[in-house]
């Protein structure tokens, strides 16, 4: 357990790992210390998009969720935001990086 805790694909032990980190502070904090420091060694901003890119899209393939209708979101006092003003496409990093990643798929 040097910079993260392993847990099983099937999370079948993460309240176990949970409660383990709870009663042992000192090396949750020295596991997360460590986890930080490895990260701003070897990680680059690309990469961070590329991960959340990656896990956004996997999410969205596998979300059941259906949408609200704009009433009852406005009714509980939300505003829908646009796609036009929300999308990634005007984020310039990501841009670049989707256009990259569809030449490559």
């Amino acid at each position: 357990w040097e910079h993260y805790v392993p847990v099983n694909a099937g999370l079948s032990d993460l309240v176990e790992k949970v409660q383990w980190l709870e009663e042992h502070p000192a090396e949750a904090e020295s596991i997360a210390a460590r986890s930080y420091s490895f990260f701003t060694r070897r990680v680059r901003r690309a990469d961070t998009y590329c991960y959340l890119w990656q896990l956004f899209r996997t999410l969205g393939n596998v979300s059941t969720a259906t949408a609200v209708e704009s009433e009852v979101v406005e009714r509980r006092g939300w505003h829908e935001v646009p796609t036009t003003l929300a999308a990634a496409s005007k984020h310039e990093p990501l841009r670049g990086m989707v256009r990259q990643w569809e030449g490559e798929l």
